[in-house]
């Protein structure tokens, strides 16, 4: 069975709880993840990611992400590489840099547009 766009959020949503602290802003359309990886950020990063975009960001990425994970299935690849791509967005990110927006493929860290 396929995951829903809303399981593949809570998904996400779970693994960043896992990891440390995640909040959900709706009203921003953002998850706001200010403890990771057992440390407290500096400053909290904001995931720009809603339940109707996780799901076919995920999809679109899956044939790339297949080539990284050849033995899992097309949307298993894309999730685990995801999660690569967004634990070293988090890493890499400057200070000023507390925007994670998803690119065609990968996650990038940038600062906020005025």
């Amino acid at each position: 069975m396929i995951p829903k766009d809303e399981q593949f959020y809570d998904q996400l949503i779970g693994h960043l709880a896992k990891k440390g602290r995640v909040k959900e802003d709706s009203a921003h359309d953002v998850l706001v993840v200010s403890e990771y990886d057992g440390q407290t950020l500096t400053k909290p990063l904001r995931l720009h990611v809603t339940p109707e975009s996780f799901g076919p960001y995920l999809y679109a990425t899956a044939p790339e992400a297949a080539g990284s994970y050849p033995e899992l299935h097309e949307l298993e690849a894309a999730w685990r590489l995801f999660l690569v791509q967004l634990d070293e967005a988090i890493q890499a990110a400057k200070p000023e840099e507390t925007e994670l927006v998803l690119e065609r493929i990968g996650v990038a860290s940038q600062a906020p547009q005025p």
